[in-house]
């Protein structure tokens, strides 16, 4: 797999290559992010209209200037944690998502969710009302071109496995919640740590 174009293959590659100490915050890992993608990255719960469907589900949207992660309020720190590694892994190995208006891409997430969205919901998920509109019209075509209802329309299968070990390989390291904004190296326990990864 690689990692912002290097080839990592196990937690000692992506511990020698990442320019922090594990364990890691959350918020450590976005600012790695932020320092290679050049973009801000900002997490955002999902509205009350989303999480009572209980849809277990993040999204990955990304706009010109940030990379914003809905996720789920009502999960364990644990759970969110696990969540923002498989976004960070998408983000990581520069997996593009369905570009749905000028400079607006969504990541992978059910249809059921994204095409039930009503507008309001889209536009507070996008940020305005004509990349709302516009998405509605993208998610329309391309599902009716692409015949899927699977849960990852935007992403490959092979896409999403490679952000799920990825990811899981980030989310062993981190520490702490979604809702921790410490800065770098908020969250430390210990050399022990990566000894018991290492083992």
């Amino acid at each position: 797999m690689k990692v912002f174009g290097r080839e990592i293959s196990d937690v000692d590659d992506l511990i020698r290559y990442a320019p922090l100490t594990p364990p890691w915050s959350v918020s450590d890992i976005a600012w790695w992010i932020e320092q290679e993608a050049e973009r801000a990255v900002r997490f955002q719960p999902w509205p009350e209209i989303i999480t009572a469907r209980r849809v277990s589900c993040t999204l990955l949207v990304r706009t010109p200037s940030e990379l914003r992660i809905f996720y789920e309020n009502d999960r364990s720190d644990r759970h969110q944690r696990m969540q923002a590694g498989h976004e960070f892994g998408h983000i990581m190995e520069g997996h593009l998502g369905l570009e749905v208006a000028d400079g607006i891409e969504i990541g992978a997430a059910s249809n059921a969710l994204i095409g039930s969205m009503e507008i309001g919901t889209l536009e507070y998920v996008l940020g305005s009302r004509s990349a709302a509109a516009s998405a509605t019209e993208h998610i329309q075509r391309s599902n009716s071109r692409r015949g899927r209802s699977g849960r990852h329309p935007y992403y490959s299968a092979q896409q999403e496995i490679a952000a799920e070990i990825l990811g899981t390989k980030i989310g062993v390291c981190m520490r702490g919640s979604i809702t921790d904004d410490q800065g770098p190296k908020a969250c430390r326990q210990g050399a022990g740590f990566v000894e018991r990864l290492r083992q």
